[in-house]
């Protein structure tokens, strides 16, 4: 393997206006990592689209921004990137799978985080018209992301649905995402200051959060429903704060009818120290997803000390093993129940956290990294191999 050593990495970010926070802190941790892990090894090069230029008097109105985007990401990216014919190629997203296809394929390796698209398409998830119209673009990048050389899953249950989908068994590796270091349990200084800044000093109360997106597969609205009857059936007096993106006019609705916007607290996207501070202020947090390709937020909240009731959600599953509490994401009723056990049973929290703080430690970026390194060390290999015939 000292014939390729040492080698050239190109990560290929998505575009910035994406906005995909979870892909960018995905590219952000890897590079970090492998950087330290191995910088004799690995030469970092991290790939970013360049900007199409248009005319100001054009920029105007939501469809042609939306062109513009599509262009940006399926007809002048591609063009950028087709030099990259040297050391290895990863593309960190599987929505830019059709990368690949400009590429040279065997040098190359794709992250698919999860396969959405076609979740939603087969309705393992409620349905959502975001996803109907990117669903040909969707199929094109996984297009590309088969003729990939190595394909990393995050999870088995990805690995599981990618092999159900495409004929590519024997290349997909699954390696799980780390959990950052600065996830981690505060003291009561830095609580007591965090609390009164958030707004979260209320004594008393308990305080569910959920971190994430509100589109139809985080089941938001089964959430909200668990809450109604956690505060409502329950009568357990709790607010519950969301961080992310903001509630639709639906979901804020849905709010209404159940009676609990006034227990709603709203706090946007956060740093990751502002974060790792909600974190650590909530009593629980509640992850109802219908599906995940991994789910960060659970291990999240382990590392920093919280309790967790998550979905039964395979991948979920498979991350939070018996730290957590499921219950099926249909259930509203039995989510409520689980949250009320963990709030009012003493000693079901505490042996929660402490098997939380147990499972978060089992991932870091620093073996991520280490086991992605591999996997480019056996694509190097099989490249040599493969021009050597």
């Amino acid at each position: 393997m000292s014939d390729f050593i040492p080698f050239t990495l190109h990560i290929f970010r998505g575009l910035p206006e994406e906005n995909y926070v979870s892909m960018e802190v995905y590219a952000d941790r890897l590079a970090e990592s492998l950087i330290r892990l191995s910088p004799e090894k690995c030469r970092v090069h991290q790939v970013m689209p360049s900007k199409v230029r248009v005319p100001t008097i054009l920029k105007r109105g939501h469809a042609l921004s939306k062109f513009i985007r599509y262009y940006s990401k399926y007809v002048h990216y591609p063009r950028q990137v087709a030099w990259q014919q040297e050391g290895i190629n990863h593309i960190i997203d599987q929505s830019y799978g059709h990368l690949v296809h400009y590429l040279d394929a065997s040098r190359t390796v794709v992250t698919c985080h999860d396969l959405m698209p076609l979740k939603v398409e087969e309705e393992v998830v409620p349905s959502s018209s975001s996803f109907r119209p990117g669903l040909y673009l969707a199929k094109y990048a996984y297009s590309g992301m088969v003729k990939a050389s190595k394909i990393i899953a995050d999870s088995e249950c990805t690995r599981r649905d990618i092999e159900k989908y495409f004929d590519c068994a024997g290349k997909v590796r699954v390696i799980y995402p780390g959990v950052a270091s600065i996830y981690s349990v505060a003291n009561e200084q830095e609580k007591l200051e965090a609390a009164i800044r958030f707004g979260l000093s209320d004594s008393g109360v308990y305080y569910l959060l959920n971190v994430g997106g509100v589109d139809g597969y985080k089941n938001i609205e089964g959430l909200l429903h668990a809450f109604a009857i956690l505060t409502k059936d329950l009568q357990l007096d709790a607010y519950l704060i969301r961080v992310g993106a903001n509630l639709t006019s639906v979901q804020r609705s849905l709010a209404a009818k159940l009676g609990v916007s006034d227990k709603l607290i709203e706090l946007g996207r956060l740093s990751d120290n502002d974060l790792r501070l909600v974190y650590n202020l909530a009593d629980v947090l509640l992850f109802a997803s219908f599906y995940e390709g991994f789910g960060w937020p659970p291990l999240e909240a382990m590392a920093c000390g919280t309790s967790v009731v998550v979905s039964t959600a395979p991948s979920l599953l498979e991350v939070v093993g018996d730290a957590a509490l499921a219950v099926a994401p249909s259930n509203h009723r039995g989510m409520a129940e689980a949250v009320q056990a963990v709030l009012t049973n003493q000693e079901l929290r505490t042996r929660m956290i402490a098997k939380g703080l147990e499972r978060a430690k089992m991932f870091s970026w620093d073996k991520t990294a280490a086991r992605v390194l591999n996997v480019y060390l056996e694509v190097l290999e099989e490249k040599q191999l493969l021009d050597a015939k």
